[in-house]
């Protein structure tokens, strides 16, 4: 068996959904993000969309510059399922969409318990311990939980977020390091990001960016 280090050049990978888990997880811990091409299907992310349409359409107006309330009529717009997850002029504000869980079985189906992103968040964010009942030694596992699931149209003019740390909310301080050690870094991560593209994403039109390799710092 080949190491799979020496299978993927320096930039960030862009992976098909049938790629082995071990290296998809190889290059989470490489580059602390990995482009995954067809990890949900254009039908499931379709009927995800018409489930939440309500939802978005009645969403109330925002303010701030990240979620501008009015509309362009020119530009495009991006739409994006988030997990921190089909496209008309349907407002005339930018949209979201939260607790897609109650409201989007496919969303629950497709995204939330995905075979690959349910064993990367299982790699990462299960955490065991071990104790004593009395003269016996037992393992104690806790998994991961589901802490935010929401669908955002940005509309043209909303203006980029400023460069931060999702983990900000559980007050989550790192130390740097080279790079990923497995039982060193067992609870360096307290949460697992999935972005499934809801349109064509662009930088233009508001995707979302990150610094490659920054989980290190």
């Amino acid at each position: 068996m080949s190491d799979v280090s020496t299978k993927y050049g320096p930039e960030v990978q862009k992976v098909t959904a049938d790629t082995p888990i071990q290296d998809i997880v190889y290059l989470l811990k490489r580059d602390g993000g990995v482009f995954v091409r067809n990890l949900i299907s254009v039908a499931d992310v379709e009927k995800a969309y018409e489930e939440c349409r309500e939802r978005l359409e009645n969403d109330v107006e925002w303010n701030g510059s990240f979620f501008p309330n009015e509309w362009s009529r020119a530009g495009s717009t991006n739409f994006t399922w988030t997990l921190l997850l089909m496209l008309h002029l349907l407002s005339e504000q930018t949209q979201r969409a939260s607790a897609l869980l109650a409201i989007s079985p496919t969303y629950a189906k497709t995204q939330v318990m995905n075979p690959v992103y349910q064993q990367v968040c299982d790699h990462f964010l299960t955490t065991r311990s071990w104790f004593w009942w009395g003269n016996e030694k037992k393992e104690s596992v806790s998994k991961p939980y589901v802490h935010s699931c929401t669908a955002m149209r940005i509309g043209p003019g909303g203006e980029a977020q400023p460069l931060h740390r999702d983990d900000y909310i559980s007050h989550n301080y790192h130390q740097e390091v080279d790079s990923w050690d497995d039982e060193r870094d067992r609870n360096r991560e307290t949460a697992i990001g999935l972005f499934v593209a809801g349109s064509k994403v662009t930088k233009e039109n508001g995707g979302t960016q990150f610094i490659p390799r920054s989980h290190l710092w």
